[in-house]
C-alpha cells in the first residue's frame, strides 16, 4: 500500500500547504493520505493555538481527495514527537506499506539533522517541493546530495505558492490581511474561535 504522510504544525494551514499536498497526491497516486498535525515538534516552539483547533482547521485538506484522513495521533501524545516515531507507528499499523513523506524545501535541506534520518530514509521516499523560486538552486543541490547518499527523493513541479504560517499569523494579528486569505474551512474555525485576532478589535 502506498501511504502519503504529510505532517506539520499547521498553525494555520494555508493554500501553500494545500498546493504541496495536491501536487504530491497527483504525483504519487497514493492509496491513503494521512495529514498529521504535530504535537510539540522538536524543531519549533510549541504552538500557542490549541491542538484541537489546529486539528479542526486541517479539515481544509479533505477537499483534495477521498483518500485523505486527518489524524490526531501526534497531538494526542505527550512531549516532543519525531517523524521516525510516527513512521514506525504506521508500519506497525499497516501491513505491506510504502511510506511517502511529503515535505517542503526547508525540511529537505535540514533532513540530515533529523533524528534517525538514515533509518527514516530507508523507510520512506521523500516527496519534496521548493517553497520559493529564489531557493530553487539550493533545493536542487540538497536533493542531489541526499540522492548521492542513497535517499530516495521525488521532486514536485507544482506552482510555487509563497506563504508561511508565521507570516500569516503576524499579518492577521496586525490586521494587515483578513481571514479571507485562508482556506474557507480554516477561516471559519479561526473566526469562530477568534484565532490570530488583533486585541481590542472587532473583525
Amino acid at each position: 500500500m502506498k501511504l502519503l504522510l504529510y505532517g506539520g504544525t499547521f498553525d494555520p494551514p494555508h493554500t501553500g500547504h494545500m498546493n504541496l499536498l495536491r501536487a504530491a497526491v497527483d504525483k504519487v497516486r497514493p492509496d491513503k493520505v494521512i495529514v498529521m498535525p504535530a504535537g510539540t515538534p522538536p524543531h519549533k516552539k510549541a504552538s500557542a493555538t490549541p491542538s484541537c483547533l489546529r486539528l479542526a482547521m486541517c479539515s481544509c485538506f479533505e477537499e483534495i481527495g477521498k483518500t485523505i484522513q486527518i489524524s490526531d495521533w501526534e497531538i494526542s501524545r505527550r512531549g516532543k514527537n519525531y517523524t521516525i516515531d510516527t513512521v514506525q507507528m504506521l508500519q506497525q499499523r499497516f501491513a505491506d506499506l510504502q511510506i511517502y513523506l511529503c515535505i517542503g524545501s526547508d525540511m529537505l535541506e535540514s533532513f540530515e539533522n533529523w533524528r534517525a534520518w538514515e533509518r527514516l530514509a530507508q523507510q520512506c521516499v521523500l516527496v519534496a517541493h521548493c517553497r520559493q523560486e529564489t531557493e530553487k538552486n539550493v533545493f536542487l543541490q540538497a536533493v542531489q546530495q541526499l540522492q548521492q547518499k542513497g535517499v530516495q527523493v521525488i521532486t514536485l513541479d507544482a506552482d510555487i505558492v509563497v506563504q508561511a504560517s508565521s507570516t500569516l499569523r503576524e499579518q492577521l494579528e496586525q490586521n494587515v490581511v483578513s481571514y479571507d486569505v485562508l482556506p474557507p474551512e480554516t477561516a471559519n474555525i479561526a473566526k469562530q474561535y477568534r484565532l490570530y485576532h488583533p486585541k481590542g478589535e472587532v473583525r
